[in-house]
């Protein structure tokens, strides 16, 4: 089955209707760069600044990597624009993904059954690949997936939506205890060890290009995304490593500056390499925390 998104015309009137007014709640929407590139330009989000956690005496219960194949297929029944499950240990980050191999902004605001949906659904980057099944050599060298946050607020009731707790990672104790991402497809299950976490500013940083080559991607990873990461990791990125990436909103800085959102072209970004088949995982991850990470100045508008 292809995409679910058949209405009947006599609901277009009323869903325009809704669009309208739920702009004026929080959450991430869309507008076009001027090389056709999909941007996010937000509604106002609750913030706390300078961001702070509470989860430092949460109790963290770690996640084996997950057998995903099956569910993955199940799901591509339902909508064939499905490529894969994406878990994040240690919060509530466990759903499908999709991707609209010629269009960022189809998924914006539809759910996994192309029905209007103001928080949306996980998807990829039009320009990702998942040839042969989405097995680790069928992939492209940088596959990033977008999600909505509508909140960095931990105690907003919204921050639990979609790509909120992807947040935590903003908490060293949240980052020690939480090494790996697990992004698996219907060809093989993956795991992701995290090496970035940054805010940059998406018209200077290409952080969520595919469509680069091998060597543009390890450059942007090693001068633009690790020199901006509030963390220097313990791992040895390599120029021939399948890059993950989640990109979200930005409401407030390291620094506690807030981004100004929804007039922002600031994005949060988490970054993982892909881990070899069989090697042992680590139980905490390794990192020292960057006393001075790059912060973009911001250019909005343009």
């Amino acid at each position: 089955m292809g995409k679910i998104s058949n209405h009947n015309k006599i609901l277009i009137p009323l869903l325009v209707l809704v669009l309208v007014l739920t702009t004026a709640f929080s959450g991430c929407a869309s507008r076009t760069t001027t090389d056709g590139d999909d941007v996010n330009t937000d509604v106002e989000g609750g913030v706390i600044g300078p961001w702070k956690s509470t989860l430092q005496n949460k109790e963290y219960t770690k996640t084996e990597p997950p057998q995903l194949a099956d569910q993955i297929m199940d799901m591509k029944a339902e909508n064939a624009d499905t490529v894969g499950w994406l878990v994040v240990p240690n919060t509530d980050i466990n759903d499908v993904v999709v991707c609209d191999f010629t269009d960022n902004e189809y998924y914006l605001r539809k759910n996994f059954y192309g029905d209007y949906d103001f928080n949306g659904v996980f998807y990829a980057d039009r320009r990702s690949k998942f040839e042969d099944g989405g097995s680790r050599d069928g992939i492209g060298n940088n596959t990033t997936i977008y999600g909505h946050a509508m909140t960095d607020n931990m105690e907003n009731d919204a921050y639990e939506i979609k790509f909120g707790p992807l947040h935590n990672f903003r908490d060293e104790t949240f980052a020690k205890n939480t090494p790996y991402i697990y992004f698996s497809t219907a060809g093989e299950d993956m795991v992701w060890e995290v090496f970035a976490v940054f805010f940059a500013n998406r018209n200077k940083v290409a952080y969520n290009r595919n469509d680069l080559s091998q060597e543009e991607i390890y450059n942007m990873v090693k001068n633009d995304a690790l020199p901006r990461s509030i963390y220097n990791y313990d791992v040895d990125v390599k120029a021939d490593d399948k890059i993950l990436t989640l990109s979200t909103c930005a409401y407030v800085l390291p620094n506690g500056t807030p981004t100004n959102y929804p007039k922002t072209h600031y994005r949060y970004v988490v970054m993982a390499r892909l881990v070899e088949p069989g090697a042992t995982l680590k139980e905490q991850a390794s990192f020292k925390v960057n006393k001075n990470p790059i912060v973009d100045e911001d250019n909005y508008p343009n």
